[in-house]
């Protein structure tokens, strides 16, 4: 129980959460819609409180961040780097100086369906810095059972997921290695596969390279392809699976800026279809959308 005096300073969690929604028909009003939530974690608050708030750490162990209001009933005072809070002295989680990614789960989600109607939906989990895929327990139920796809302490696993589902049921999930900066690929088929390396981003004859950005996987004939962003060059590659390993060909590569939000899908006669964004300094607008079929 929070005393009275201190009820206007009780503190907010900043959680990070897979949300989902379903309609129930296919020309849904507003009163058809169904929400759930799939998985949630407690992300990082800094830069995220109101006016008068500080973000600060757990109060013990693995205690979740949170938004508190600075008082100045501490004794003694509060040493630099903490703030007083409801006669507490916190250490203070700054602002961040850089624009980065939310904290928590559920980014860069993909949502698929399997081939028995049961949805899945794969996604970085940044706080355990791990890809995870969220398998619905039986068609429509709208209850998800989680398992960790990669996961590895040194690594940051899981930007940019990209799913999609083959006949016979296995999803084939795409994504990036963000500490690395490397294209990885790996697939669910009722449990997790063996992650391979696509991209490590070495180029002959120049520095690494930062690949995997935007990374969209599609199917072609049951076989994987994935299409990313060399994001040193702001070129498209393309790579494609075989029994002899993965084998990648550039596919917009030049003096424009592309790669941007890509998306894959199939067109008429069953041909995938890409498409992105692309900047060109020297046009009006400078913003265009590509499509190709590659």
């Amino acid at each position: 129980m929070i005393p009275a005096e201190y009820a206007e300073f009780e503190s907010t969690v900043t959680v990070g959460c897979v949300n989902f929604a379903r309609a129930r028909s296919k020309d849904p009003g507003e009163a058809d819609w169904s929400t759930a939530v799939i998985a949630s974690a407690p992300g990082s608050c800094a830069g995220l409180c109101g006016a008068g708030l500080q973000c600060v750490a757990g109060a013990a162990g693995p205690d979740p961040e949170s938004c508190v209001a600075r008082t100045t009933d501490c004794t003694p005072a509060c040493a630099t780097g903490e703030v007083c809070s409801q006669r507490a002295c916190r250490t203070a989680i700054a602002d961040p100086t850089v624009i980065d990614l939310p904290g928590g789960t559920g980014l860069f989600a993909s949502l698929v369906a399997l081939p028995d109607g049961r949805l899945a939906v794969a996604y970085h989990d940044r706080t355990q810095r791990a890809l995870v895929l969220s398998v619905e327990t039986a068609p429509g139920a709208t209850m998800f059972r989680a398992t960790v796809l990669d996961a590895a302490a040194t690594r940051d696993r899981g930007m940019w997921a990209s799913a999609a589902v083959d006949a016979k049921g296995t999803i084939h999930i795409a994504y990036q290695d963000a500490l690395g900066d490397q294209l990885m690929y790996t697939t669910w088929s009722g449990a997790a596969g063996v992650p391979e390396l696509v991209d490590d981003g070495q180029r002959t004859g120049d520095r690494p390279h930062s690949v995997g950005a935007a990374a969209a996987i599609y199917l072609v004939d049951g076989a994987p392809a994935i299409a990313y962003q060399d994001g040193l060059a702001a070129d498209v590659y393309v790579a494609t699976r075989s029994s002899a390993g993965w084998s990648k060909t550039g596919l917009a590569i030049g003096p424009l800026l592309d790669g941007f939000s890509i998306g894959a899908t199939t067109g008429h006669g069953g041909s995938p279809m890409l498409a992105w964004g692309a900047i060109d300094p020297h046009a009006d607008p400078v913003g265009a959308i590509v499509i190709d079929a590659p």
